[in-house]
């Protein structure tokens, strides 16, 4: 019996020893192939990132161009007249909106509170 597990051991072992070159080239090649598709996703996001970063420059220089234009043409009217707003003028329909809000918020939030404790309390166990 000891005679078969020797050999069987020694059998299993040259096959371990001839196929792990074999494994590791194959590994090796997917890990390159997986490192060289990496370099690729960053080299193509630095490139969206340029292009991005291109765009926010021209939008802010057509947003600037705009203004530059616009107070060109406001200085050129004399007929142009402002309007002020106030925030301390709210009218009752504002105020009650704003409190139909606050309240259906705070509905909200205890409807939320009340079932994390219920469904937090049906736990019997104390594992």
């Amino acid at each position: 019996m000891i005679k078969k597990s020797i050999i069987t051991t020694f059998i299993f072992s040259i096959i371990a020893l001839f196929s792990i070159p074999v494994f590791a080239q194959d590994i090796a090649k997917g890990a390159e192939n997986t490192l060289n598709g990496i370099k690729g996703g960053v080299q193509n996001m630095t490139t969206d990132a340029s292009h991005a970063m291109e765009g926010v420059k021209n939008g802010a220089k057509n947003v600037v161009d705009d203004v530059t234009s616009s107070s060109q043409t406001r200085t050129d009217t004399t007929d142009y007249t402002a309007t002020r707003t106030s925030s301390t003028g709210m009218t009752n329909a504002s105020a009650h909106n704003t409190t139909l809000v606050w309240t259906v918020l705070s509905i909200t939030g205890l409807v939320i509170l009340a079932l994390v404790w219920y469904y937090g309390r049906q736990t019997t166990s104390r594992r």
